[in-house]
């Protein structure tokens, strides 16, 4: 078991500094095209959310040549893989949570009208 759970810390480990060089590269590129102060708190933030992110995105991508770049391009577009993420998911997992309490407690549309 110490074995999977050191093998899975270094595959997250691995995501996570690919992500978070994709995150760098893309809080330099910001702050220096739009003529930004530099923020180390800032910068922190965002190397945490990319590296959030690659193990996200490396979670779902099967081993190929082409994953490192695929992780670290991800690290780069945080914020856009974060909005999609906020967007998408919780409009899944409401329609997944209507479902299965529609199923398990009944559907309470068909209650309210029945008690008028």
């Amino acid at each position: 078991m110490t074995e999977r759970l050191i093998a899975k810390l270094y595959e997250m480990m691995q995501f996570g500094l690919l992500a978070s060089l994709g995150g760098l590269a893309n809080y330099l590129y910001v702050t220096v095209n739009q003529e930004r102060p530099f923020s180390f708190w800032l910068m922190v933030v965002n190397l945490m959310l990319a590296f959030y992110v690659g193990n996200q995105v490396g979670s779902f991508l099967p081993d190929s040549a082409y994953r490192d770049g695929f992780i670290m391009a991800s690290g780069f577009v945080t914020y856009p893989i974060l909005a999609f993420m906020e967007q998408r998911v919780s409009r899944v997992l409401a329609s997944v949570g209507d479902a299965a309490l529609n199923r398990w407690i009944g559907d309470s549309t068909k209650r309210d009208k029945s008690e008028d």
